[in-house]
């Protein structure tokens, strides 16, 4: 667990309590009733208030403090969505929360409302009902511009390029800091990175198109059928540099798919289906934890 509050700790405020090698246990008296952090959590976090010269956790700041397996960073509540003059929903009391550092795959059939489900985590429409938070704030509080210019990155399955740019001039309208080098770890040559985008492939527009998510610095990339124009071999390179985006990188990878190949690659797989999200697979970073 990580703890993201911390209180500054005047001169006045006793060290906190060092640990030997083996991570002896504090005295959990100054922890609320009931609560339980694991020994690795506890550790981590002392270490961390310590070495930040921050205040140790206590009854009185413990209710701040925001730890990572209860603070999503973008959580669907009771959403319900219906089309402007529609009968009726296509969305009706979606509740699901997101993760950083895991993949996502949303499944289901054509008309299922992936799509329009992809759009409100986008902060491109918004719900009839219910709330989308990012960090635990109403994205429409927010500010939906503000959302989608610095909390997700979009990527599209027709890339959305600018046409008259090169790939690497297309990265740098997004971070003016972006290499070469991003575009070298999407499989591009210094040829392919100086050369009009028209002229590059399909599946070398849509590696562009995932660089340019990578270099911002927003914390959630979206993808919506990143996979669907493209040849199996191409496919699954570009379903490998979306896992590494979640695993190595820490982005909240949630893709919108109907690739069986890319479902199976995923962490975790919803199923949308009689307007309700379903988990239909074992989180699989889960399961690497535990082992």
């Amino acid at each position: 667990l990580i703890a993201d509050f911390y209180r500054p700790r005047s001169t006045n405020e006793p060290q906190p309590t060092r640990r030997n090698n083996r991570g002896a246990r504090r005295a959990s008296s100054d922890l609320p009733a009931g609560v339980r952090l694991r020994l690795r959590g506890r550790a981590a976090i002392s270490h961390r208030c310590h070495r930040a010269n921050h205040a140790p956790i206590t009854k009185a700041n413990f209710s701040k403090i925001k730890l990572g397996v209860i603070m999503p960073l973008l959580t669907l509540r009771d959403i319900i969505y219906s089309y402007p003059g529609g009968t009726s929903n296509v969305l009706n009391g979606i509740n699901y929360h997101f993760e950083k550092g895991t993949f996502y795959a949303i499944v289901g059939s054509s008309g299922a409302g992936k799509s329009t489900l992809l759009g409100l985590l986008a902060g491109l429409d918004t719900p009839t009902g219910g709330q989308i938070l990012f960090d635990d704030e109403d994205i429409a509080e927010q500010g939906y511009s503000h959302h989608r210019k610095h909390n997700i990155s979009l990527v599209f399955q027709n890339y959305n390029l600018i046409d008259y740019l090169t790939p690497l001039e297309n990265l740098k309208l997004v971070n003016s800091k972006a290499t070469n080098e991003t575009l070298h770890a999407m499989g591009l040559d210094d040829d392919h990175i100086h050369r009009n985008v028209m002229k590059l492939s399909g599946g070398q527009q849509q590696r562009v198109a995932i660089g340019r998510a990578l270099v911002s610095h927003a914390p959630i990339i979206l993808a919506d059928e990143p996979t669907g124009n493209l040849d199996e071999t191409t496919a699954a390179d570009i379903i490998d540099i979306l896992r590494r985006a979640a695993h190595e990188n820490d982005k909240c990878v949630i893709v919108v798919t109907h690739s069986k190949q890319l479902a199976k690659e995923a962490d975790v797989v919803l199923t949308l289906k009689n307007k309700l999200l379903q988990k239909s697979k074992e989180d699989k970073k889960s399961a690497r934890k535990k082992a």
